[in-house]
């Protein structure tokens, strides 16, 4: 998805719910944190908003989901998650990056990189994999840091699938000859509790 067309969405969503915080989750957050977007978020025709006070899914669905006017009009779509559906490292609402307007006011919230890439792993998809590999190409995604913030993730509710998930991104990491990160990610998996 382009920038024009998340910034679109991104209004569309804030009219329909009235919050004035939007907060992207999800590989669109990747917008305005590095400079060269991954293909899968170019590619991505939906953006995932986390609006855990917003008990109204089935109205962002009507207005701005895949069935919409406004995807058939525009081609993209929100998907809106409460807090449980996503999980996130510990502390990430204070890692926040604000995304600003041409007047310089954050117009939208990001989840922090290395935030999103340790969700991401959580997720644990072959897609979430190859966004985590492509986003080791970019300058503004450091490894380290990524393992930093999925370490936070063994104080989740969802600690238990960390040590599957680690090895999975270890096996595609081999796949890709990355074999630099495939040395970091396995002593991180042999560092993690059994």
């Amino acid at each position: 998805m382009r920038r024009e067309a998340l910034e679109m969405l991104v209004a569309k969503v804030a009219a329909v719910t009235g919050q004035d915080r939007i907060v992207i989750v999800g590989s669109q957050s990747a917008h305005g944190q590095i400079g060269w977007l991954p293909g899968p978020v170019l590619r991505s025709i939906e953006a995932d908003f986390l609006l855990p006070g917003f008990g109204r899914s089935s109205v962002i669905d009507d207005e701005c989901g895949p069935e919409s006017d406004f995807f058939a009009e525009h081609g993209v779509y929100a998907d809106p998650l409460g807090a449980g559906i996503v999980t996130l490292p510990r502390g990430w609402e204070e890692r926040l990056v604000p995304i600003k307007d041409d007047q310089g006011k954050p117009s939208w919230w990001a989840l922090e990189i290395h935030d999103t890439a340790a969700s991401k792993l959580m997720a644990g998809r072959d897609k979430d994999m190859d966004f985590i590999i492509e986003l080791t190409t970019s300058q503004s995604f450091n490894f380290d840091t990524f393992l930093q913030r999925a370490t936070l993730l063994l104080e989740s509710s969802h600690a238990s699938g960390l040590r599957s998930r680690v090895q999975k991104l270890v096996n595609r990491l081999y796949t890709a000859k990355r074999h630099d990160l495939e040395k970091k990610a396995a002593e991180f998996l042999a560092s993690l509790p059994a």
